[in-house]
């Protein structure tokens, strides 16, 4: 639907029409915290920059019908085409899947600008995803391509005078990691960093017997992982024994794993507590939370 919306926008739009944030972020692959995001374009100085309501839709059934028919239920968000008026350098446009589309580092600039703090980072974690493919399995954690991109962004940030939100962009970049492997997992993250958590290693490898084993995210200081359990995690055939095995083999290199399901991302609080009980009596572990993340 969200990307029907985009098709429909930019078919009554001028030619030069340009997507920008969550429009251009769901061109280049990048995960959505909003299940039905605005449509977002830049105008043209002598064009309407006023906000418009799009058609409202509700599933059922495995249908999609307008909302306010006859049997329809499930209604879907209420979406809206955001335009803005901004200045994109010729090199900051390129083209996704036949449409124009601000690139990858400007993508993550204005997200990090213009939207609130967890779909800024949700998005910002997978747009540097997408354009670096990080390996895991390598051993440098910052490669040359990574440390590129975030050197763009930041000078794209800098670049833009004095927009709304420029120093918690700019914070907040320096959080961003492309191995964050899902939504879930970047949302996690994120709300631990707000509550105070030291930085974490993202994909913390731990190595038994010559194998090595990664939690989403962890503190190998303190030997503490977390996991993140999404809804479909234990669908795959093997998965639970999969799972249990790494939690027996992390067992056995003195790492802590601590889980957490999407309902409990509910409670950040408890997020927290759950993972300080896992943490070591001697565990260094300072907190100080970063309200700035909102």
């Amino acid at each position: 639907m969200s990307l029907a919306r985009v098709l429909a926008v930019m078919r009554n739009s001028p030619a030069r029409t340009v997507l920008t944030h969550e429009s251009a972020a769901l061109l280049h692959g990048a995960w959505m915290v909003a299940r039905e995001p605005d449509v977002h374009t830049i105008c043209s100085a002598s064009g309407s920059n006023r906000t418009l309501m799009l058609p409202r839709v509700a599933y059922t059934g495995g249908q999609v019908r307008a909302a306010g028919t006859r049997g329809a239920d499930g209604e879907g968000r209420q979406a809206r085409v955001r335009r803005h008026r901004m200045r994109v350098e010729p090199g900051q446009v390129v083209v996704a899947h036949g449409l124009r589309v601000t690139s990858i580092p400007r993508t993550i600039a204005d997200c990090l600008l213009d939207l609130d703090g967890l779909a800024a980072f949700v998005v910002g974690d997978s747009l540097m995803r997408v354009a670096v493919r990080p390996d895991r399995f390598v051993s440098e954690r910052d490669p040359a391509s990574l440390r590129a991109l975030r050197a763009e962004v930041r000078a794209i940030l800098v670049s833009c005078g004095r927009r709304r939100r420029k120093r918690r962009a700019l914070r907040m970049l320096e959080l961003l990691s492309p191995y964050a492997e899902s939504p879930g997992e970047s949302r996690l993250r994120y709300l631990l960093l707000k509550e105070g958590v030291p930085v974490p290693v993202v994909q913390a490898g731990f190595v038994v017997e010559g194998r090595t084993y990664f939690a989403d995210f962890g503190w190998p200081m303190a030997r503490v992982g977390e996991e993140y359990d999404g809804e479909g995690k234990y669908a795959a055939p093997g998965a639970v024994f999969g799972e249990r095995r790494r939690e027996r083999e992390a067992a056995r290199a003195g790492w802590r794993l601590v889980r957490a399901t999407s309902a409990q991302l509910r409670d950040p609080r408890a997020l927290l507590a759950d993972l300080l009980r896992a943490l070591p009596d001697d565990a260094v572990f300072p907190l100080a939370p970063r309200p700035w993340l909102a």
